[in-house]
């Protein structure tokens, strides 16, 4: 997932009057979305992602959560 992806957070973030953004990025994010992630954490705005991986470690560890949404997920153990 890059920047182009996730265009005018800055803008929605104050145009809702937020402090944060969070985004699940499948199944990864670009250097360019992470630096301006980045950006707007040091500009005062609480930024956080998931990776791919960090997103099926918390599924793992609440198989609970998946199968709320087993229409979405399928939860495959090793």
């Amino acid at each position: 997932m890059g920047k182009a992806d996730v265009r005018d957070v800055r803008d929605t973030l104050e145009r809702h009057g937020v402090s944060g953004f969070f985004l699940i990025a499948f199944p990864n994010i670009s250097n360019d979305l992470l630096n301006y992630l980045g950006t707007l954490r040091s500009q005062g705005y609480w930024t956080d992602w998931w990776t791919r991986q960090q997103l099926e470690d918390r599924l793992r560890r609440n198989p609970h959560i998946a199968q709320l949404f087993s229409d979405l997920v399928d939860l495959v153990t090793d």
